[in-house]
């Protein structure tokens, strides 16, 4: 074969080639993703939307129905279906396998946006999100040391701007504590009495409670903007809002008079327990392209840096970590790699005697595995537990290729040819059966590539890491052997 025949004739070269092979490989496997389980992007996003306290049926006509008409229109919709339950709407958008979903995600925003007005005004906006099974929480901690409204103040303040700087880190949400809230309990007879309503009393205070832009003022050649602040800023201030009674244009009465109103807390939808203490928790949410160990790593690096200076004894306790059960997974696949690689080598020597012969082999092993990586890294595969499982699927082929090129050109040294040519006449003889091999194992792995759906995400990897080493295994024994 005319790639052993240059092997030969130029080891130089080869050699160079070899090391450069491996030079990118271990620059490359630093750098390559890590996570547990390859990247999965399903097509499917979903428009939720709060109207507290509206029934479902009021739900489903007044919010559901028109963003279902708004977002059919989006170009690529393979179905949707939506969910009205009491206070919430649920709309679910699903397309084909492939689409962009960047893309149609702001188209959806563009829908939504058109039926927005249409909408109840005391309805929450709605929320668009992509399902994405990489974006749940990698790491959980739990702050204790003070009281529930001391720590969600803390944690609202300086740990989530400061965790959520992290780069690879898309948003860090708290849960549990104590959330501050104002109460306007009403009155029903003295409201019935002043012949008001809870839609006027909310009004009047909600007209209270304004701040913004009001106009302009020109003054000279000068154009100056005219801002009114008027927001809340004690309870008198809110128990002295003068709510007007109908009937009587200059008679008004004070909230205080058909109102309790008091400075407590919202009703607790959320407890979390620590040890079997009230605690407050805090989940860092990682990005779809975020390394899951290099991010997990940053945020300790942030908490432990953070963590003296935080005011009041609040303490960061650590309560899961899935970085953790990433690298002990991949650990231990990679131990079990280099075993079998091991005993492949010691089942070698065993058979052939000569511990040359097993040294040539034994070098072609990490070659071919380095190589590998390196193209892995060109093709934005990461490390995870189908790749890895495909790497250690392949590495019995990496020691055949190997070993058939090295026991053809002994079996040509035992005839008596000179080592130049007993490899070249060695490779050649057996070039175009381990090229058939290699191509065989590709053919039945490759096509998986080509496969649509949940499926090509999830074997995708697996089966580009089998051709690949492949790949690297055939090269290192026409070339390196």
């Amino acid at each position: 074969m005319k790639i052993a025949d240059f092997s030969v004739e130029r080891p130089v070269a080869i050699s160079m080639l070899i090391l450069a092979v491996v030079f990118i490989g271990l620059y490359a496997l630093p750098n390559l993703g890590v996570a547990l389980m390859p990247d999965m992007s399903i097509p499917v996003v979903t428009i939720s939307t709060s109207y507290q306290g509206a029934a479902p049926a009021e739900v489903e006509k007044i919010i559901t129905k028109p963003i279902e008409s708004a977002v059919s229109s989006v170009s690529g919709v393979k179905e949707i279906s939506s969910s009205s339950s009491n206070g919430n709407s649920m709309v679910m958008v699903q397309f084909n396998y492939g689409t962009d979903i960047d893309e149609k995600m702001n188209d959806l925003r563009s829908k939504v946006d058109t039926v927005r007005k249409s909408l109840p005004d005391d309805a929450g906006s709605p929320t668009i999100s992509k399902i994405d099974p990489n974006s749940q929480s990698i790491m959980t901690y739990s702050l204790s040391g003070a009281s529930l409204t001391k720590m969600k103040e803390v944690a609202e303040d300086t740990i989530q701007p400061a965790l959520e700087r992290i780069e690879g880190v898309s948003s860090v949400s708290i849960s549990g504590g104590k959330e501050r809230e104002i109460q306007v309990r009403l009155n029903q007879t003295k409201i019935d009495a002043y012949g008001l309503t809870v839609q006027q009393v909310s009004q009047a205070i909600s007209g209270d409670d304004i701040t913004g832009t009001a106009g302009s003022l020109v003054k000279g050649s000068n154009e100056i903007s005219i801002r009114v602040m008027n927001e809340f800023d004690s309870l008198d201030v809110i128990k002295n809002v003068q709510i007007s009674v109908p009937g009587s244009s200059n008679k008004y009465v004070p909230l205080s008079d058909i109102a309790e109103v008091s400075d407590s807390f919202a009703k607790d939808s959320t407890l979390t327990y620590v040890d079997g203490e009230a605690s407050l928790s805090l989940a860092v949410m990682k990005t779809s392209d975020g390394n899951t160990v290099q991010v997990a790593e940053k945020v300790r690096e942030e908490v432990a840096s953070l963590s003296p200076t935080l005011p009041g004894g609040v303490q960061m306790n650590l309560v899961s970590d899935t970085s953790t059960t990433i690298n002990d997974t991949i650990k231990s696949v990679e131990e079990h790699g280099l075993l079998g690689g091991l005993l492949a080598v010691i089942v070698l020597y065993l058979f052939l005697r000569s511990a040359r012969s097993t040294a040539v082999v034994a070098v072609t092993l990490p070659v071919a595995l380095i190589g590998t990586f390196s193209v892995m890294y060109f093709s934005d595969v990461t490390i995870n537990m189908l790749s890895l499982g495909g790497l250690m699927l392949g590495l019995g082929s990496l020691v055949d290729f190997s070993i058939v090129v090295l026991e053809s050109i002994y079996r040509k040294r035992q005839e008596g040819l000179d080592i130049v040519n007993a490899a070249k006449t060695g490779a050649a003889e057996v070039g175009t059966a381990v090229m058939a091999s290699a191509a065989s194992q590709i053919v039945v792995f490759l096509p998986i590539v080509f496969v649509s759906g949940i499926a090509s995400m999830i074997f995708k990897p697996l089966a580009l890491t089998v051709s690949f080493s492949h790949a690297c295994a055939l090269f290192a024994a026409l070339t390196l052997v």
